[in-house]
């Protein structure tokens, strides 16, 4: 992308800038503007109306666009995606992955399990085991 639109908002974690708008984020690439993954624990105020309410135990989080957040004093905090919650959809660009012999959805370092729920298709989030 070239240019941002004016609506974008710039916010930083550790000292590296990230422009938000409509619930994408961005950083500086050289001739334009790069789409990344929400970087975890950015704050910002607003998120697009689309976004949808995921209750997981006591906690209600909101999703959009394969990001997870949490409402804060001061907006809403990108978090980790938390396991166990089922969105009904994740952007193109997951790889499609297989361990031992489960399918999975691989998006921004978060494993969804494709379901099939109510006739409809969702997605659960699954926490890995880290194989260090």
């Amino acid at each position: 992308m070239a240019v941002l639109v004016t609506t974008a908002v710039i916010v930083s974690v550790n000292s590296q800038p990230y422009y938000y708008d409509s619930g994408v984020y961005y950083v500086e690439a050289s001739g334009g503007y790069n789409v990344v993954p929400a970087p975890v624990n950015i704050v910002v105020v607003e998120m697009p109306e689309e976004k949808v309410a995921v209750e997981i135990g006591e906690i209600t989080y909101f999703y959009f666009g394969g990001t997870f957040y949490e409402t804060v004093s001061d907006g809403f905090k990108v978090v980790l995606a938390p396991d166990g919650a089922v969105v009904s959809d994740i952007p193109e660009g997951g790889e499609e992955v297989e361990i031992q012999e489960v399918k999975y959805v691989l998006y921004n370092e978060t494993y969804f399990q494709p379901l099939t729920q109510d006739g409809k298709d969702v997605y659960q989030v699954v926490a890995m085991e880290s194989a260090e």
